[in-house]
């Protein structure tokens, strides 16, 4: 099973605290899946056969997308079913993106777009939902990101154990929609 994403990556700084809090939730709750997937907002579920130039003009409108916003603000960890993401809070950026991206694909994917960070799949629910809680101090918001795809492979349907990915970025260190 593939999936492929337009997504939103984090630079290096934010990336860093985020990969620390995966390491440091996993390792609170001894769950392992996902640790090597990097953090990225799952935007929208592309087609994989999706024509490259299309692909490059969904990501320029992306980049171009909540102008306005100044800062995307990081609020607490939520679980969207058995996911864990780290939620942004910026007003009705969400909104315009699933209005003007929404999902290009009928596929039921293993991860979802959702208004934050994947950070992984757990099998219970956290107890503790503040990245402090965890050692970890993230950015109450950030200005600059990069743009591009994700496209992550698993050998089985809904099985987590050697999951396979690529990424491209696109347009890198874009500053403040």
């Amino acid at each position: 099973m593939e999936i492929t994403f337009l997504a939103v990556f984090p630079l290096s700084n934010l990336k860093d605290q985020l990969n620390k809090l995966k390491k440091n939730i996993f390792a609170a709750t001894g769950e392992y899946c996902t640790m090597a997937l990097p953090p990225f907002i799952p935007v929208s579920l592309l087609e994989i056969q999706r024509n490259r130039n299309t692909t490059i003009n969904l990501i320029k409108s992306l980049s171009k997308t909540g102008k306005d916003v100044k800062h995307l603000k990081t609020g607490s960890l939520k679980m969207a079913g058995n996911l864990l993401y780290l939620e942004i809070l910026t007003g009705d950026f969400w909104l315009s993106l699933n209005k003007l991206f929404g999902s290009t694909s009928s596929a039921q994917p293993v991860i979802k777009p959702y208004k934050g960070f994947f950070l992984g799949c757990l099998h219970k629910p956290l107890k503790k939902l503040k990245a402090q809680e965890y050692g970890i101090s993230i950015p109450e918001s950030f200005s600059k990101f990069s743009t591009g795809i994700i496209q992550i492979t698993f050998p089985e349907a809904g099985t987590w154990e050697r999951v396979y990915w690529n990424f491209e970025i696109i347009k890198k260190n874009i500053r403040a929609w």
